[in-house]
């Protein structure tokens, strides 16, 4: 009988992958009737004849489907399933057997056989059954090449969450926390789980600025995307982060919105660096037109000193014009510190570095603020801890640094406490250093004082120029140290100088 080939081959080998087919048959005839067919229909095809030289085959991993003989010399269906198995779990295994043993077929199949067909076995129903098992590789890899590409695409976008240096967040409609990246952990200070389902905008905005960005929001929902608005977060430290948005909403397949996907990128340094830099020009300005206006001033003041003076002298035996000269002379003096404060912010600093003890320094500011600490009733507490304070310092300078520092704490201190000064042996860029930390018992300082306080005009006070703490940072970095704030909120501020001990 003249065996015609199946016209649709399988669609493997259509494919260029050709399918293996391991055929275990013990009758000769049988065998090369069945590798006939197969070959026929480009299948690659190996034999046995046996059980343990089906076992003793080499090429498992590549077989795709066995026609496993029910009983052989050795041994039968039942032993050989769980063996091959074992060997090609990925084989569809089709049982031929010249016995119609009903019982057979269903242990067979319980055992994970793909087809039962009965010998001489019909060429058309092992088609049909390879066929199937074709359909079923080609489904199967269909679908694992598709979770190949969904699990790329997952982590691919998992990856880009995870790394992204700038905000991811997801919000559903009523704008609750659905999801947002590690950037924004880190920015914030807030894991996702601790927030995981709260209102965004009592978690995350300022109550100042709660209502415009609920509007945004609700723009969002209503036009399907925000465009460049800049609109602040604050994190857990109480700080704010200023933040440029983009933001879409999605939708599910009937159009109706699921949520809020919004990125924002972090421009609070970026805006700081272009108010200092703005900053800077004004100060240029300031500076210049400061040093002529302060010379100009100092020889008027100097001339109207000397004329109150003289008209002091003229109403000696009247004391209410006494005091009212006196006034204007204190006056001047405050308008003289306030002209010099601004005209020391300005120029260059110039050091003359002699060997000193910090500790003189800042005892003999100590005895000069003696007016400004009386009423308080105030002490100074050192904690020296045998730590060597000689240090190569400009001693006028670093006098106005303790000057500065002391006179915040002396306003801030309340009536009868102690202000310590505490030192340190320490090391500032690999060079031996002295830590100086002055803590004073006032409220301490708010989030906002802690980020300016080194910032110029920026003051609490309702008197001066605010230059003070910037002027003081200004001298100790020209001394190659470090000067930073701490506050330990309810018990006051800490200041923290750092001076380097050699010349250099």
């Amino acid at each position: 009988m003249k065996i015609e080939p199946y016209r649709a081959r399988n669609d493997l080998a259509a494919n260029g992958c050709p399918m293996r087919v391991l055929v275990i048959e013990d009758d000769a005839d049988t065998r090369d009737n069945l590798c006939d067919i197969l070959e026929l229909d480009d299948f690659q095809v190996d034999t046995a004849a046996t059980g343990a030289e089906a076992l003793a085959y080499g090429n498992w991993p590549e077989v795709s489907a066995v026609i496993l003989d029910g009983r052989l010399p050795d041994s039968n269906a039942q032993e050989l399933l769980p063996q091959i198995g074992q060997l090609a779990p990925q084989a569809a295994v089709i049982i031929a057997t010249g016995y119609a043993d009903l019982d057979s077929a269903i242990s067979a199949l319980r055992q994970g056989a793909a087809d039962y067909l009965i010998k001489p076995v019909n060429a058309g129903a092992l088609r049909a059954s390879l066929s199937r098992i074709v359909d079923k590789i080609r489904t199967e890899s269909s679908l694992q090449e598709n979770q190949r590409r969904l699990r790329e695409e997952r982590d691919f976008v998992q990856n880009l969450w995870d790394s992204a240096q700038t905000i991811l967040l997801l919000l559903d409609p009523e704008g609750r926390i659905v999801r947002f990246n590690p950037y924004l952990e880190t920015l914030s200070g807030y894991h996702l789980a601790e927030v995981q389902g709260q209102d965004w905008f009592t978690s995350f905005v300022a109550e100042k600025d709660r209502a415009d960005a609920r509007r945004a929001f609700q723009d969002v929902l209503i036009n399907g995307r925000l465009q460049g608005k800049v609109s602040p977060i604050q994190t857990r430290a109480g700080l704010e982060r200023e933040i440029h948005w983009f933001a879409r909403v999605l939708k599910d397949v009937r159009g109706d919105a699921t949520g809020v996907l919004a990125s924002g990128q972090d421009i609070t340094e970026l805006k700081s660096a272009q108010e200092r830099a703005l900053q800077k020009e004004r100060l240029a300005a300031i500076g210049e037109t400061m040093a002529g206006l302060v010379h100009e001033s100092g020889n008027a003041l100097q001339r109207t000193g000397a004329c109150l003076e003289m008209l002091r002298l003229e109403v000696e035996d009247r004391p209410e014009a006494v005091d009212l000269v006196d006034r204007a002379l204190r006056a001047q003096v405050q308008l003289h510190q306030l002209y010099e404060e601004v005209r020391q912010y300005a120029a260059p600093i110039n050091l003359r570095r002699d060997r000193c003890d910090l500790a003189e320094t800042w005892q003999e500011t100590w005895v000069h603020l003696a007016e400004a600490r009386r009423e308080k009733n105030l002490t100074l507490r050192e904690e020296i801890n045998d730590v060597d304070l000689c240090c190569w310092i400009d001693r006028r300078t670093i006098g106005q640094v303790w000057r500065n520092i002391l006179e915040n704490a002396i306003y801030v201190s309340p009536e009868s406490s102690v202000i310590v000064i505490r030192c340190t042996a320490t090391t500032w860029k690999d060079r031996p250093a002295v830590e100086v930390a002055i803590c004073d018992q006032g409220p301490g300082l708010t989030p906002e004082q802690r980020r300016r306080i080194f910032e110029p005009f920026f003051t609490t006070k309702t008197k001066g120029t605010g230059l003070g703490m910037a002027i003081v940072q200004r001298i100790i970095q020209s001394h190659g140290g470090s000067i930073t704030v701490c506050d330990h909120p309810g018990q006051g501020a800490e200041i923290r100088v750092i001076l380097p001990r050699g010349e250099s």
